[in-house]
């Protein structure tokens, strides 16, 4: 099995903005940044089997291993960054997370008590914010299908739906989620921040950054759904880092 290097989440409560900013800019440092939308998708990638987890996670192969701090590795996380804004419906991250979508079952809150999830949309109206946004959707949907033809596509990306119920020719919408790294850190440690590097606490839809620009860094898992679940793989986008940008 292929050791892979994964950035490390956020765990110390407070965050402070010092440090926020310090483990931001080091990601670059160390992993590959695909800003979507704006250059191709990464070459010679694909989602990776890694050690003690039952999804894959899509990497960066290298031909040989590469070097961080000493350690040897076989491929790295690919980072993500898209920019958006938060959807008003299906909103669930605030710190009572999925517990009101009208999906999740009673065993699904047992399975994962702590789950955060919103819709991402287009975060302007100008041809360029559309342009680069529509590119990006469209990358997301070609590594999903690559990797899998059956690939279930309905929690990570949507079409837009007009008023009368048609739905538009190419995704229109990006569901991104988080789940805490440890049973005892609550969605109260969701890694959202301003401008300033400070952490933002959302302990209601009050407090979401609607209608603002939001600029999110993730990773991209694939694996089965719940035991619910028929079909094909589930693919996923968790959450790194939310920044409100304007």
């Amino acid at each position: 099995m292929p050791k892979i290097i994964q950035p490390a989440p956020y765990l110390a409560l407070p965050y402070e903005p010092p440090t926020v900013r310090s483990r931001y800019e080091q990601t670059e440092m160390y992993f590959m940044i695909s800003p979507l939308g704006k250059h191709p998708a990464p070459s010679n990638s694909s989602f990776c089997t890694w050690d003690g987890y039952h999804t894959l996670l899509y990497c960066k192969n290298t031909p040989s291993s590469i070097q961080n701090g000493g350690l040897t590795y076989d491929a790295s996380a690919v980072i993500f960054e898209i920019t958006g804004k938060i959807r008003h419906e299906l909103c669930f991250i605030t710190t009572n997370g999925d517990c009101g979508h009208p999906n999740t079952s009673e065993e699904a809150l047992v399975e994962q008590p702590n789950f955060a999830s919103c819709w991402l949309e287009v975060p302007g109206d100008t041809a360029e914010d559309r342009t680069v946004w529509c590119r990006a959707l469209q990358q997301l949907e070609d590594i999903a299908l690559c990797a899998n033809k059956d690939v279930h596509m309905q929690e990570f990306l949507e079409p837009q739906y007009s008023c009368t119920g048609r739905a538009s020719r190419s995704p229109a919408l990006f569901q991104v989620s988080w789940l805490p790294p440890q049973h005892s850190i609550g969605l109260d440690a969701l890694p959202l921040f301003n401008a300033r590097y400070e952490h933002i606490l959302i302990p209601s839809l009050d407090h979401v950054p609607f209608d603002r620009h939001v600029h999110v860094r993730f990773m991209l898992h694939l694996g089965p759904g719940p035991a619910t679940h028929r079909g094909g793989p589930i693919i996923g986008a968790e959450i790194l880092y939310m920044h409100i940008v304007d």
